[in-house]
């Protein structure tokens, strides 16, 4: 009679490169800022967190896709998602900024000339 029970080999993770820290925290700090992004329609300032979890998320990912390419580990897909969430993160963040930048100046300019 045969043992059908699975060894303790079938849990262990399998020997060879495993995936990059950096790429996982990217990825998690781009995915962490999405959802800010439906409360800075109403709230501005929701925009400054998300903006910086995007920061975080490209600059963790850039720093993963430089360590992927000298050590041969996994998790470039990875890197690149967060790089790229990151990146349009903080291009958005940078406009909002932006834009707030130049509403607030526009409105001190037209109170001045009221006045």
């Amino acid at each position: 009679m045969q043992n059908d029970a699975p060894s303790i080999d079938s849990f262990l993770p399998p020997d060879g490169p495993v995936n990059n820290s950096l790429a996982q925290i990217s990825v998690l700090l781009s995915i962490a800022g999405l959802p800010l992004w439906c409360f800075s329609i109403v709230f501005t300032i929701c925009s400054v967190p998300a903006g910086l979890l995007g920061i975080g998320g490209l600059v963790s990912g850039l720093m993963a896709l430089r360590q992927i390419r000298a050590s041969g580990q996994r998790g470039s897909e990875m890197a690149w998602i967060g790089t790229i969430l990151g990146g349009l993160q903080t291009l958005m963040a940078v406009a909002i900024l932006i834009f707030t930048l130049v509403v607030f100046v526009i409105a001190i300019i037209s109170g001045m000339l009221q006045s």
